[in-house]
């Protein structure tokens, strides 16, 4: 079965919700915390959680670190700026991709708004 993003042009990820292709998008607000890991998105029974492109707006300088699950990082730490957020481009690869199975989770050391387009796979 081909790659249901990798089909797709970029700008379909701009779409609110739910393209025909199944990219979503979700706002959060994290609440710091240098070892509580929170959910972004929730686990999906035999699916991946792969992350197309994602925005932060940190209210202090802070990490950010992306977790398939509980278990592992899937990122480096990405420090950031106060209110100098992250925008990453479009990857139809992703920029991260959790186990299937498992939940997006993420650690932040401050506050931090995050709003993200994703797929399961």
């Amino acid at each position: 079965m081909p790659d249901p993003v990798l089909a797709n042009p970029p700008f379909a990820i701009l779409a609110m919700g739910h393209d025909p292709q199944g990219v979503k998008r979700k706002p959060i607000n994290l609440t710091g915390h240098p070892t509580n890991k929170q959910q972004v998105v929730a686990a999906v029974a035999g699916k991946k959680i792969r992350v197309l492109s994602y925005d932060t707006q940190p209210s202090a300088a802070c990490d950010l670190t992306w977790w398939s699950g509980t278990s592992a990082a899937i990122s480096a730490v990405i420090a950031m700026p106060i209110y100098g957020g992250r925008i990453p481009s479009y990857n139809p690869a992703g920029w991260v991709e959790t186990v299937a199975g498992e939940a997006l989770n993420a650690i932040a050391t401050g506050n931090v708004g995050i709003t993200l387009q994703y797929i399961e796979v």
